[in-house]
């Protein structure tokens, strides 16, 4: 972290800029909050394929679910930061919002009567979601979880 603030100060040397921020506000404004801004996330994202208003509610109510309950948690054991990490390859949301993300956020919903492993896409920040999980938040939340820890980001 060190260097990474002398490397800044050698950017900008304005006297004044450096008596406002210390190293906590340089971090942040580089790599932005790791609380997932869920409805900034919605809200910015592309759902793809029929959905229906009942299925994107049990989407949405799912990651807010999820968010409450990660309030607090670091992003590497967060359920909601792992979902983000599983289909945009990045544990934290851009520094600027979802808004500015480099391309939408796609959720897919995927025809099929039984809840299967969510699918997650870095390449084109999508999410495919089987309409069999989608029955109620506890079931997709299940699968969240089932999902991100087959793919195995634990730090030990």
């Amino acid at each position: 972290m060190v260097e990474l603030v002398k490397g800044f100060r050698e950017v900008v040397s304005d006297a004044a800029f450096w008596k406002e921020v210390d190293k906590w506000d340089l971090q942040y404004m580089v790599e932005g909050d790791s609380e997932v801004d869920v409805a900034g996330l919605i809200e910015a994202s592309h759902f793809k394929g029929d959905w229906t208003r009942e299925q994107k509610q049990v989407l949405t109510d799912s990651l807010f679910d999820l968010a409450k309950k990660g309030k607090g948690v670091p992003p590497f054991q967060n359920t909601l930061n792992k979902l983000l990490r599983f289909f945009t390859g990045s544990f934290k949301p851009p520094p600027a919002g979802f808004s500015l993300f480099r391309k939408p956020v796609t959720f897919q919903l995927v025809v099929n009567d039984r809840c299967a492993p969510l699918v997650g896409k870095t390449c084109f920040d999508m999410l495919l979601v089987p309409a069999g999980c989608l029955t109620n938040t506890s079931t997709l939340e299940d699968m969240i979880k089932e999902s991100v820890a087959s793919e195995g980001f634990y730090l030990a």
